[in-house]
């Protein structure tokens, strides 16, 4: 399934970001961009953040977001971004985060099997060490293809 909803275009490394809010932006703008999801997707995100705090961090420095479908995505897509300086959301154990993972899919089994693929990936030691070093989008998309 992720192969299936990433592209070298969903990746950009090395971003500048002023706050979780701007970090948001530019993972969830590439998808935006490729016609994936509208400008309402990435308000519910933040949205969702402000209303129910930081439950988007998942793990120390790693941030998942997404939001519910609700006719704002348009087809399956899944967003990597590394950050040049981490940014805090408030979480009080998994803060600052340096690699959003931002993801949208059509229904809630799209949504499912989405988690589950990108949870596998972020079990990867290998895959976590190139978001940490890399500073080439071909490398991590080759990498994440050849799963």
């Amino acid at each position: 399934m992720l192969k299936k909803s990433i592209t070298k275009d969903l990746i950009d490394l090395n971003v500048d970001a002023s706050n979780w809010e701007d970090a948001i932006k530019n993972g969830a703008n590439l998808l935006k961009e490729e016609g994936y999801i509208s400008d309402e997707y990435i308000t519910q995100i933040i949205d969702n953040v402000h209303e129910n705090g930081p439950y988007i961090v998942i793990a120390p420095g790693i941030a998942l977001a997404h939001a519910s479908a609700d006719g704002t995505v348009y087809k399956n897509g899944v967003s990597i971004i590394t950050l040049k300086k981490p940014v805090e959301f408030s979480h009080e154990q998994n803060d600052p985060v340096n690699l959003i993972i931002t993801f949208a899919a059509i229904d809630a089994d799209e949504h499912l099997t989405t988690i589950q693929d990108i949870v596998t990936l972020l079990d990867d030691s290998e895959f976590m060490g190139l978001t940490q070093k890399s500073e080439d989008k071909e490398e991590l998309y080759k990498y994440i293809m050849k799963l």
